[in-house]
């Protein structure tokens, strides 16, 4: 972990995990919580659901949303890492 100033960088094993400028804060974060999120998402839908896990369409529906948004995400995320 470095600080020089305003700034602040995490770094593990030479992958960027954290940036901070003032109160901005790096697109891999914001990727990885809008994946946690969208995971969170389904997860909640499959508490409402449980023991038998029935989803009506429109749960269905909503169960796809959260896993394309979660994998949209991810895919973001790992661009990120890459750089």
């Amino acid at each position: 972990m470095a600080a020089n100033g305003s700034f602040l960088s995490i770094k593990i094993n030479n992958i960027k995990l954290l940036d901070y400028w003032g109160l901005g804060m790096d697109n891999a974060v914001d990727n990885l919580f809008e994946a946690l999120f969208a995971l969170t998402d389904l997860r909640v839908l499959l508490r409402e659901t449980a023991p038998l896990h029935k989803l009506s369409a429109e749960q269905q529906m909503q169960a796809r949303e959260a896993l394309a948004r979660a994998k949209a995400a991810l895919s973001k995320l790992e661009e990120e890492l890459q750089e």
